[in-house]
């Protein structure tokens, strides 16, 4: 009993290994960008973020014992095989090559370290405490970005990630610390964030509230609460607006997610959707002059010259056609099902943490061919089976205790 209780610890010392660096990769951009301070680079940052992904990934390897599972390999060499077809196919060939190139940078440590098993609970503590870290620096990326060292929409991706962990942590443990931190966090990027971000933080709010509130009082309480807020929001929206404005102007604070609101109320949704109006027509003609089949990966960079249409669904019809589109995301949204029934609690809060914090900036501000927590959940998917099993074993573990 010792031996097997010995070996169980010991293999999930590893899994916790690989969740602590699962949410290193999802911050390690933002945890490295204040070396900027000292050389205002970015082809330095990308330097130096290559060369610790590197050694994680070496350490990652090292870790679980040089481990790399046929299912891993068949999945990478399917989506490389895809890359590759597409490449011999177009003649926008270093178009695809770019996509390709991104994609194996930015995600197949992340895909090696979900198939090899995450400690889901471990996974969630270590976020939390990532960030709690981002908050208190944050002055430092809020200077950054006032002086135009670092974008807004950098600082509010990073924060509504941080946001959405630390609410999850206040409505389960009810710590009175953590309100004030929601606090600071949501104000600061409707400040020096971006609008995805904001509305990442609201839909997290709502879901958050409903899903995992306890009480049904407090879940009713809640809703009217939002409600009656709205109504006030609704009716008063210019005034508030407007003098918060002023009084950010008066401070000498940078507001540009506040603006672009008040933008939207005096000119319509048109001016604050930045040319994605526009965007969203070419991809619905694409996708209708294509009779529903595959244009394939860099189709729509090469027709506009811009990178992707800034909306998950028009990207994903283009690159795979209406009917394989279909296809693809009726088995995503089972094998979701599936996998989220058979995740543990913490397998489950993990599950719907990524799925908020990617599905808005998929609809808005990125292309699933190269976002990080869309790979991680179609990893979550893949390797659904290997993440039960070890989680399961966890527990076990914990009842030898």
């Amino acid at each position: 009993m010792n031996i097997k209780r010995d070996s169980l610890i010991n293999e999930d010392n590893i899994y916790m290994e690989n969740a602590k660096f699962l949410i290193i990769f999802m911050y390690i951009k933002f945890l490295i960008y204040p070396l900027k301070f000292a050389v205002n680079s970015d082809s330095f940052i990308n330097a130096i973020s290559g060369m610790v992904t590197v050694a994680i990934g070496l350490y990652l390897l090292n870790i679980n014992k040089f481990k790399i599972s046929n299912k891993f390999i068949i999945f990478i060499l399917s989506i490389l095989l895809l890359f590759m077809l597409n490449i011999f196919l177009v003649d926008y060939k270093s178009i695809v090559t770019t996509e390709m190139l991104n994609f194996i940078i930015y995600n197949i440590i992340i895909i090696y370290i979900i198939s090899q098993g995450i400690n889901f609970k471990h996974s969630l503590n270590i976020w939390y405490k990532i960030a709690i870290y981002t908050t208190i620096v944050s002055p430092i990326y809020m200077i950054m970005v006032s002086n135009k060292m670092s974008s807004y929409m950098f600082y509010g991706i990073y924060m509504s990630y941080s946001f959405c962990i630390i609410l999850l942590y206040y409505i389960k443990t009810n710590k009175k610390i953590n309100l004030p931190l929601l606090m600071y966090i949501l104000v600061s990027t409707m400040i020096y964030g971006n609008r995805s971000a904001v509305l990442t933080m609201i839909m997290s709010i709502i879901i958050f509230n409903l899903l995992f509130q306890e009480k049904y009082t407090k879940k009713v309480i809640f809703i009217i609460l939002i409600s009656l807020l709205s109504i006030f929001a609704v009716i008063y929206q210019d005034q508030l607006i407007s003098e918060t404005i002023r009084f950010l102007t008066q401070l000498d604070l940078k507001t540009y997610s506040i603006n672009k609101y008040l933008l939207q109320l005096n000119k319509g949704l048109g001016s604050v959707l930045s040319g994605r109006d526009f965007l969203y027509n070419d991809g619905l003609r694409m996708i209708s002059e294509s009779k529903g089949l595959p244009l394939g990966i860099g189709y729509f960079e090469n027709a506009t010259g811009i990178r992707y249409p800034h909306n998950f669904f028009i990207d994903f019809f283009i690159v795979f056609g209406i009917y394989g589109g279909i296809i693809l995301l009726s088995s995503i949204l089972i094998s979701s099902i599936k996998t989220f029934i058979n995740f543990d609690k913490y397998g489950k809060q993990f599950m719907i943490l990524i799925f908020i914090v990617s599905s808005v900036r998929l609809m808005f501000s990125s292309t699933f061919i190269v976002e990080r927590n869309f790979w991680i959940i179609i990893s979550l998917l893949v390797f659904a089976y290997q993440n039960i099993r070890i989680n399961k074993i966890k527990d076990s573990d914990e009842k030898y205790e």
